[in-house]
């Protein structure tokens, strides 16, 4: 029986948040993250947003967290989502970039609703503030 979008988000973050449980510095970290993302992606945009987080993750600022973050998103918008095809040694931060308004759209719609549920389901189930 297909699922409603919405559900196949809220299964997915749940994936997500579970797998971080077994780390809980970089759970806590992660969740501060998610609680931001979606007010530097209305801020700033999409790629701006996600080029912060990989900045941070390459400079060693909450490096776990933040690639975890950034591999969590790639993985929903190219894999699970569909909405780009990677070519080799291309991360989903290039695609948007090189990608069309459509395209880059149905991502920032797609990373704000995700958010939505990483931020619900981090307040649930990882211990620690939402905010450095």
């Amino acid at each position: 029986m297909r699922q409603l979008l919405e559900q196949e988000r809220a299964q997915y973050a749940l994936r997500c948040i579970d797998r971080l449980r077994q780390d809980p510095t970089k759970a806590a970290k992660y969740k501060i993250y998610v609680h931001e993302l979606p007010a530097m992606v209305q801020m700033n945009g999409l790629g701006q947003a996600l080029a912060q987080i990989m900045s941070d993750y390459r400079k060693d600022k909450d490096g776990p967290a933040a690639r975890q973050l950034m591999a969590d998103l790639q993985q929903w918008l190219v894999d699970e989502r569909r909405l780009y095809r990677l070519s080799q040694g291309q991360d989903v931060l290039g695609a948007l970039m090189s990608g069309d308004r459509a395209s880059y759209m149905r991502a920032y719609e797609e990373i704000i609703r995700l958010c939505n549920w990483l931020k619900k389901l981090a307040d649930a189930y990882i211990e620690g503030p939402a905010s450095a």
